[in-house]
């Protein structure tokens, strides 16, 4: 009866033990018991305890000496919280005239921070800066390529949500035949996304829940949506403001290049 403990359907406890990771994330670096998992998840002590259990045993979360027992007596209560480097992640930057790269382990605590000036901004020598500088970060951070769980890169441009292509980028010349996705997964054995500097920066404001439209304004124009906490996407270049014709006398495109 090994399996006395497991909660509905193998999706169900995928879901469930999504939300217990949550939940420990969202209170990170902390140590919760599973009394406050229990209340921040709404789900059943037994659900908890075998989400817990579960992650655990994959190495996302780790136990902490149990807690004195009351003076009413009973049994300790149980603490866990996130092993931070269970699953550390690479973040990209790549801009015209500067790539940066850094990495975050699965507490947010930083690991990795690297900036390099770009002299030209020309695809291949782009590209080039972008090898350099996830190599230093990866160095500084004491990890190896196969050990990163997640890759995402921002990047200037209208880019393909399914295939992580850059379609149109007209301050980067030569950027749209880089398959930069394709490149990055060349080197990590892990989930790549590209996706647009704008949305980016638009959903690390708006969090899980926050609805907001984030303007990029600097030399280049730029946008993103985010309502209830999702991206919201147009179709081809709809939210590229920087090509966007003023009316009346301001007629023409913005003295910018997106």
């Amino acid at each position: 009866m090994g399996e006395d403990r497991a909660v509905g359907t193998p999706v169900l406890r995928r879901l469930n033990t999504a939300a217990v990771l949550r939940a420990v994330r969202g209170r990170a670096p902390d140590p919760l018991r599973l009394a406050e998992l229990v209340e921040l998840t709404g789900l059943t002590r037994p659900t908890v305890g075998q989400a817990v259990d579960d992650l655990v045993e994959a190495g996302w979360l780790q136990q902490h000496d149990p807690a004195a027992a009351s003076r009413h007596g009973g049994r300790p209560a149980v603490r866990v919280s996130l092993r931070g480097r269970a699953a550390p992640v690479l973040g990209l930057d790549v801009g015209p005239h500067t790539v940066s790269a850094g990495v975050s382990d699965l507490a947010a605590r930083r690991l990795a921070a690297v900036r390099r000036p770009v002299g030209r901004s020309e695809a291949g020598h782009l590209l080039r800066a972008v090898d350099e500088v996830v190599g230093r970060a990866l160095r500084e951070a004491g990890l190896g390529a196969d050990e990163i769980a997640g890759v995402v890169a921002a990047t200037p441009g209208i880019v393909d949500p399914g295939a992580g292509r850059v379609l149109l980028a007209p301050s980067v010349p030569g950027w749209t035949s880089v398959d930069l996705a394709g490149h990055l997964r060349d080197r990590f054995p892990c989930p790549v996304q590209v996706e647009n500097d704008a949305n980016l920066a638009a959903l690390a404001v708006a969090g899980e829940r926050g609805t907001l439209l984030a303007v990029q304004w600097g030399e280049r124009l730029g946008a993103g949506v985010v309502i209830d906490g999702r991206l919201h996407r147009g179709s081809g270049a709809a939210g590229e403001i920087g090509f966007i014709r003023p009316p009346g006398r301001f007629g023409g495109t913005w003295p910018t290049r997106r």
